[in-house]
């Protein structure tokens, strides 16, 4: 019987044509740059940019795993990048082979910003960089093509001179090979070298290689399709343990240690100790190639695969910049030589009883479970989450009241308005106003691409100092440094608990605000009323408490602020209390014709959103993608 985390993931790959990418075994490889990008320097320009590496085998042996690099994987990372509000995705592809020397047995096959393909690639633009992959067997040299690859990345990619577009840089290496080292007679790259390489220069590095990942026979009965340091648990691993073919599903099982679950693939020779430790000094991933090889005609594990390579993608990117390693490209890791990494790991691990093992694996996935919740909140093309996870949409302009209580923290009282203003046929929140006790923090997003600050009011006065609102902390934060994303977070610990005490979260993507309850709980919102409705309930009521209003048009009319509310906004609005919010003039015909003629199929806005974990806010994405002509609006979710 597999043993498997009962919190499985299930990650279903968009609909999505094979692409055939014939590999071109005439094409003249290109000239290595002459004009080269500077890993050490400092970055400049204000793009958030991704330099993606690919480091490809060009064996003969090679053909299929090339073909499903290209096809398959490459667009769902694009994907990926475009979901994280990347502005320039640069795209590297190199290639090593049968050679000698270290002058002839790399090749650089070209650069581009994959920002410019189309929603998918089309079979073109994935073959500009990825089409010219060689065919031609003798010795290869891994190390090579990784060294190379760093060093002749070129300054200047599909006309943007990287230090001087780019603000921040997230850079993901990926290898992929059937052998270990051939060492040529005049090459001393040594994996010290490597090691070294990539952390000073800063890559995640990731290898799909040949070896076996499974348990040992005398232990549960698992395969699996790769495995990482877990971020979750330190000192463990997660493995990928696939559900099934043709499915995309995969489950996560924790264990303390990796290299009692790894023997070398078929003709691997050293493949375990050339890459594993390096992927596991940079916090990246190791796959099995040979799993993707010898089940191919019998279980199609390649929509598992792609899944759970993209899954390790976006885990990757959360890492660097949840560290700060987006700031800089310069000292990221701690460089030196690390031979000894794996058999330090060995020595010192020590094992653990399996019932000790599957009670720490229930506890990792109950903890994932809690933190994949949903929050209540309103954003985009106005969609509520109400406290019981209900959502709906209003589309009028006017303001409206999320929240009330005056009984709030002891009498402090808490309100919170929000201003939704009409475009055409859709709407969305331009300004949020919170008061608690005598304190009021208005908070408002930009249109402007060149404005990336968060525009806030504490107490009517444009960006003063602010540290508290109503004697509770207030922290605010940017993902990037040159990033249309901005957050005000009020923590309500001190009142409402411990460290996971419920917080108030207001974001800005652009010009739209989404505001956010994380951790909420009975005891600071249990008497809110307002357009969540009921706290244990989720009733969307009206202003007399009993009465339920299932017709959301009518729910967000009767909270309109009213005089009785106050109006805290620095500044009035049209419409105003007695005039009515401001509705599409056909809310339902009149958008759904607009959508019919989008200029952006479902489809594609279906590929952009996939990645979000709440299939509701899926399907809210694709609609406002649909509904602004916009694909960067998955960054409001």
């Amino acid at each position: 019987m597999m043993a498997t985390n009962p919190n499985s993931k299930t990650l279903v790959l968009s609909s999505f044509v094979v692409l055939l990418l014939l590999v071109n075994t005439a094409s003249a490889v290109l000239e290595i740059p002459t004009d080269k990008f500077d890993h050490s320097a400092s970055l400049t320009g204000v793009d958030d940019c991704a330099l993606l590496s690919l480091v490809v085998d060009e064996s003969g042996s090679m053909m299929f795993e090339q073909d499903f690099l290209a096809n398959q994987v490459m667009p769902m990372l694009v994907s990926d990048y475009r979901v994280k509000n990347y502005d320039r995705i640069f795209v590297c592809s190199h290639g090593f082979g049968a050679a000698q020397n270290k002058e002839t047995g790399f090749a650089f096959h070209g650069c581009v910003d994959a920002m410019t393909w189309s929603v998918p690639a089309t079979t073109d633009e994935l073959a500009e960089v990825m089409g010219s992959w060689r065919v031609l067997g003798g010795v290869e040299d891994p190390y090579l093509g990784i060294l190379m690859g760093i060093e002749n990345t070129p300054a200047t990619i599909s006309g943007h001179e990287l230090t001087t577009t780019c603000g921040t840089m997230f850079k993901n290496m990926i290898l992929l090979t059937d052998e270990d080292r051939d060492v040529f007679n005049a090459n001393t790259i040594t994996k010290a070298d490597i090691s070294t390489e990539l952390a000073n220069t800063g890559y995640v590095f990731n290898g799909i290689v040949n070896l076996d990942i499974s348990s040992p026979p005398d232990q549960e009965n698992f395969e699996a399709l790769g495995f990482f340091p877990s971020d979750d648990t330190p000192g463990k691993f997660e493995f990928f343990v696939p559900e099934g073919s043709n499915l995309g599903t995969y489950s996560t099982i924790y264990k303390d240690e990796y290299l009692k679950y790894l023997d070398e693939g078929l003709e691997a020779g050293n493949s375990i100790e050339d890459y594993v430790s390096l992927a596991m000094d940079t916090k990246g991933a190791i796959y099995d190639l040979g799993m993707l090889r010898l089940e191919a005609s019998e279980a199609d594990y390649s929509t598992v695969f792609v899944n759970s390579l993209s899954d390790t993608q976006v885990r990757e990117i959360e890492n660097a910049e949840s560290s700060g390693n987006l700031q800089t490209v310069t000292n990221f890791g701690d460089g030196g030589d690390k031979e000894t990494s794996e058999t330090e790991t060995e020595t010192s691990e020590t094992e653990t009883s399996k019932s000790e093992t599957e009670t720490s694996e229930t506890e990792t996935s109950e903890t994932e479970t809690s933190d994949t919740a949903s929050n209540p909140s309103v954003l985009g093309d106005p969609h509520f989450k109400t406290w019981q996870n209900e959502h709906y949409e209003f589309h009028g302009q006017c303001d409206m009241v999320l929240v009330k209580d005056p009984n709030f923290a002891k009498g402090l009282g808490l309100d919170i308005h929000i201003r939704a203003k009409l475009v055409r046929y859709w709407s969305y929140i331009q300004s949020v106003a919170i008061r608690i006790g005598t304190d009021i923090l208005e908070l408002q997003g930009s249109a402007d691409p060149e404005d990336y600050s968060f525009h806030y009011w504490i107490n009517y006065e444009y960006q003063a100092e602010i540290d508290t609102l109503g004697g509770f902390p207030v922290k605010g934060h940017s993902k990037k440094v040159h990033s249309h994303k901005n957050s005000f977070e009020i923590d309500l610990s001190s009142a409402f608990g411990n460290d996971k005490g419920p917080k108030i979260i207001v974001s800005s993507f652009k010009e739209f605000l989404k505001v956010e309850f994380e951790n909420a709980s009975e005891e600071a919102f249990g008497n809110t009323a307002g357009l969540l409705g009921h706290f244990k309930t989720g009733a969307t009521l009206a202003r007399d408490g009993s009465t339920v209003l299932n017709d959301f048009t009518d729910l967000g009319q009767e909270w309109q602020v009213i005089p009785s509310d106050g109006h805290i906004f620095h500044e009035s609005s049209t419409p105003q209390f007695p005039e009515l919010c401001i509705e599409p003039e056909d809310p339902r015909g009149d958008r759904a014709r607009r959508l019919a003629e989008s200029s952006i199929t479902e489809a594609e806005a279906e590929a952009v959103c996939s990645k979000l974990k709440d299939p509701l806010d899926q399907k809210d994405c694709v609609y406002d993608i649909l509904a602004t002509q916009d694909m960067d609006m998955v960054g409001a979710f």
